[in-house]
């Protein structure tokens, strides 16, 4: 999972992951989140002259998911296997205004065949999801 942000003032960065799962994820997940943030790990923090941007990790059991109550500012929940998180495609390639497709289709010659699903996410978060899952090739 993955919650996206930005830090607002006087936050520090494990209350804006906090205060994030909260608006993403539902307050139970926040909550726990909150609880269990000693567990949480910096897998990369990139600076550049515009942005300071950190990801985080967290190890989460299975039960975590009965807690996620999924808000507007969600997009959206979907467990991957690991050969799908080598595809994560870069979530700034698409327009804000039309969003992300759902679903991926290729011409055959005279029709579209379906080919899955597309996933996107900002390349921080991509890189952490491929880390975790042992595919990261960068």
């Amino acid at each position: 999972m993955s919650v996206h942000g930005r830090l607002q003032e006087g936050e520090s960065a494990v209350t804006a992951l906090v205060r994030e799962a909260w608006e993403e994820l539902g307050s139970d997940a926040g909550g726990w989140i909150r609880e269990h943030e000693y567990e949480l790990r910096l897998v990369s923090h990139p600076e550049t002259d515009t942005e300071d941007v950190a990801t985080y990790s967290l190890r989460l059991p299975c039960t975590f998911l009965s807690q996620v109550q999924l808000g507007s500012a969600s997009g959206g929940l979907r467990l991957i296997t690991p050969e799908e998180a080598k595809g994560i495609t870069d979530l700034r390639k698409f327009d804000k205004t039309s969003g992300v497709p759902s679903r991926v289709f290729a011409s055959t010659g005279q029709a579209f065949k379906f080919i899955g699903k597309l996933t996107a996410m900002f390349p921080d978060e991509r890189e952490a999801v491929q880390k975790v899952l042992g595919v990261f090739t960068g």
